[in-house]
């Protein structure tokens, strides 16, 4: 390549970080939302750079277990500025500007090959960036750039764009080693991405078949070497996926309406819903729900529309096979998504096209400038230009559009529901978003909607309940939580808030039985011996409880609530074998730093230690130190109970029956 090329891709690079940074200039406004809330915003793990934890920075269970390049570059971004969104969204918007700039150099150097035609050759330039243009600015990407989360998905297509750009050079006549090790390099991080990074080996045989080599045989041949250092990603992808990356297939008994078969016929619509919108490029729904279909004609003529691009494909393996890599790479990388495993918990998913939507491109892009080939010479650069750069401040302004929809949670779900107003999911999270701004009634009546369409769902009666409880409509959370371990009962969350639900309502007994279940798939959780724990105490079992609560010391010990629950039950309870007024202050004084990190408490157990031992002015003295930092403006429940604790001690009679 000469200097000269150089300097114009670099320039053009320039040009398309330029266009993609404006296009999404408006998505550093984003919010949290949808998966950002459980992978990110509740995700304790990412608050530690370093060292990272067993999981790398992945709370178990959420989108981010087996992806722990991604989690590590969620933690860098906490570092930086917390749950301040900016920088997620500055970290996002660079993996797609680099990626819009590794695909224009991929079709460049695509354009470059020993058998790519002369026609590609001569117009490289004009195909790699028109192609990279249109790619990086459309809105189709607003789901895998403005979404938070779905940096797996652009940090993934990162990887593979640059590990195409490698493997391009290395078939060429003037490859070298060096482009084995980066292409290699770029794959194992992609590993660590997304395991979709496993399609990059055979994309790259098919295109040498085509492009290079001129045959399988031939490029096996001649690139065994590429292919073999690009194979040593699956070994990774495999172990992401045992990581615990299959959770992600699997809906765990939730979701049982959707089929083999109903995810098939699922399949075929949304990929000509994709198509769709590659032209259309509106309304951008970032969640579609479970749009199963219930008859044959809401599946059967998109499926006809799919096996017809499949056989224009394999026809054109015959006639014009550099058009039939395009077209097969497409149906390739959507294949991990849109294929033949099920992902229930996503039937739709715009963020699946963020590489496959540069096959849908490419295609477009050379047609349309054969097409203006044939217009007169005077007419055919500058209606060429025109067309490209129409086309790309139309995707521009869709896109600003699209991620305006991120400014609130709120906003976002309505904009969603505008569109799918039978989205169990959407009204869901559009309670959630009322409840947080206050709107409780607003928020009843969403809830409410999403259990009306999809009452089998067991994970649509959780925050229902929590919002009863802050209603005060307790027996009606209750039922809520009832209704949702009958559903499913490996419910683990929904158990233990029905079990302290009951504790709170005085069914000791009821609330024991939860917690031994949640305690049978789970021993060793603190939460949960605790729980167990304060239900034996009201029921008058301290031995037991007491049992329970050191065991779940044991297993917790900076837990403060298990702390409080064992300092409490040593100093108030009313079995006089169990009460130990000079173990609790021993243990109250002995505590660590996060034991003693609410002072308040720590004042109130230390009172209730003394004022067992008999030391009644010292324990008044502490409740008054508590009192003094609680102070006349704190909850007014905290007050007035420090306030009889007080005056208790001042009557010379100890705390009794306090575990909380």
């Amino acid at each position: 390549m000469s200097d000269e090329q150089r300097d114009r891709g670099r320039v053009l690079s320039f040009v398309l970080v330029v266009a993609v940074c404006l296009a999404f200039a408006n998505s550093f406004g984003g919010v949290f939302v949808f998966d950002d809330l459980l992978d990110i915003v509740a995700n304790p793990n990412l608050r530690r750079l370093w060292p990272p934890d067993g999981e790398l920075w992945a709370a178990p269970g959420c989108g981010l277990v087996g992806r722990p390049a991604v989690a590590f570059s969620l933690a860098l971004n906490y570092a930086i500025s917390e749950l301040q969104t900016w920088s997620y969204h500055a970290f996002n918007l660079a993996i797609h500007a680099a990626a819009t700039v590794c695909l224009f150099a991929a079709v460049r150097r695509l354009c470059e090959l020993p058998r790519a035609s002369t026609w590609m050759r001569e117009r490289r330039d004009a195909l790699a960036f028109a192609t990279a243009l249109l790619w990086g600015v459309h809105p189709l990407h607003v789901g895998a750039v403005t979404l938070v989360i779905q940096r797996c998905e652009s940090l993934m297509g990162l990887c593979f764009l640059a590990g195409l750009v490698a493997a391009f050079a290395r078939l060429k006549e003037s490859g070298s080693a060096r482009h084995t090790f980066l292409a290699a390099a770029f794959a194992l991080i992609g590993a660590a991405c997304k395991e979709s990074i496993a399609l990059l080996p055979l994309v790259v045989f098919v295109i040498d078949a085509v492009f290079a080599s001129g045959s399988p045989r031939a490029a096996w041949r001649d690139h065994r070497g590429l292919y073999l250092a690009l194979a040593l990603s699956w070994p990774a992808v495999a172990l992401s996926v045992s990581a615990d990356g299959l959770h992600r297939a699997s809906s765990l008994g939730m979701l049982d309406e959707v089929t083999w078969f109903a995810w098939i016929t699922t399949q075929a619509a949304a990929i000509v819903e994709y198509l769709r919108l590659v032209v259309v490029q509106t309304p951008i729904v970032i969640d579609y729900g479970w749009p199963i279909p219930k008859t044959l004609g809401a599946w059967l003529p998109q499926a006809f529309v799919v096996l017809a691009l499949l056989a224009a494909v394999a026809w054109a393996w015959r006639r014009a096979p550099r058009v039939a890599v395009l077209g097969s790479m497409f149906f390739v990388l959507l294949a991990p998504a849109s294929s033949f495993v099920p992902i229930p918990f996503e039937l739709y998913a715009l963020h699946r096209m963020y590489l496959p939507l540069a096959c849908v491109v490419g295609l477009a892009v050379a047609g349309l400038m054969q097409l203006c080939e044939r217009l007169p010479d005077a007419r055919r650069r500058a209606t060429w230009i025109a067309v490209v750069l129409a086309a790309a401040s139309w995707s521009t302004a869709l896109t600003h559009r699209a991620n305006a929809y991120f400014a609130s949670a709120e906003r976002l779900w309505r904009a969603t529901l505008e569109h799918r107003p039978d989205n169990d999911r959407a009204w869901s999270n559009l309670g959630d978003a009322l409840r947080v701004r206050g709107a409780r009634e607003e928020a009843r009546d969403a809830y409410r909607r999403a259990r009306e369409l999809h009452p089998s769902y067991p994970l649509w009666y959780n925050n229902p309940a929590l919002l009863e409880v802050e209603l005060g409509h307790l027996d009606a959370a209750i039922e809520l939580w009832s209704k949702a371990v009958e559903l499913l009962p490996a419910l683990a969350l929904e158990r233990e808030n029905l079990a302290n639900a009951l504790l709170l309502r005085g069914d000791a007994a009821a609330a024991l039985t939860h917690f031994e279940r949640l305690l049978a798939d789970a021993p060793d959780s603190a939460g949960f011996l605790r729980g167990k724990a304060r239900a034996l105490a009201r029921l008058h079992r301290a031995p037991e409880a007491l049992v329970a609560f050191s065991r779940a010391h044991v297993l917790a010990p900076d837990d403060p609530l298990v702390f409080e629950g064992l300092v409490l039950l040593l100093a108030t309870s009313d079995d006089p074998s169990v009460r130990d007024g000079r173990a609790a202050l021993e243990l109250v004084d002995g505590a660590n730093e996060p034991q003693r990190s609410h002072r308040t408490a720590s004042a109130r157990l230390r009172g209730a230690a003394l004022a067992e031992l008999g030391r009644f002015d010292e324990a008044v003295a502490e409740v008054e130190k508590a009192l003094a930092i609680v102070g006349p403006d704190g909850p007014a429940d905290a007050i007035a109970q420090l306030e009889r604790e007080r005056e208790l001690y001042r009557m010379r009679q100890p705390l009794r029956d306090a575990v909380p």
